[in-house]
């Protein structure tokens, strides 16, 4: 979680946080995710046959020209769209227990900022926590996608365990 050899402070680069580009617990399965924001990889080749069967670029249209007569087929009638259910959409992520305990000082632990890294602080010690209470709290911590609720939530449900 520290910033070392003077590069740039980047928190999907940390070991010790999960890799969380879809979501705070990972990605999506491929089967599971948009058809929209899937990757194509499977293009087929194109084969010289295929550019050979291809229409010339002056080989003229065949229909009727635009003519309207009242002999050809009348238009369907215009169907409304089917309801989207919106399973795709983004949903936002409700504040967690940790962010609202860390906000109201209600958790023992502060940032210790010393030289290029940061760790954490127990204004208590560890042994004399109640862990029924704080361990959950800690563990609903690893949703948080901002810092420092992410970094203190990973740091301190490990130092807990």
């Amino acid at each position: 979680m520290a910033k070392f050899e003077s590069k740039t402070y980047r928190p999907w680069k940390n070991d010790q946080a999960p890799k969380n580009p879809h979501s705070c617990f990972g990605d999506f399965p491929p089967e599971f995710m948009n058809p929209r924001l899937k990757k194509k990889t499977d293009m087929e080749p194109t084969y010289e046959d295929d550019l050979s069967s291809r229409r010339n670029k002056y080989e003229h249209e065949r229909g009727n020209g635009g003519r309207t007569s009242s002999t050809l087929p009348k238009k369907a009638a215009h169907e409304a769209p089917k309801p989207v259910c919106g399973a795709f959409k983004k949903r936002a992520i409700p504040i967690s227990e940790f962010r609202r305990y860390y906000d109201r000082g209600d958790l023992p632990i502060k940032v210790d900022h010393q030289g290029s890294s940061n760790r954490i602080v127990w204004k208590t010690s560890i042994e004399s926590l109640d862990y029924h209470h704080f361990l959950p709290i800690f563990f609903d911590g690893l949703r948080e996608r901002m810092d420092p609720y992410r970094f203190l939530s990973i740091l301190g449900t490990t130092e807990l365990l």
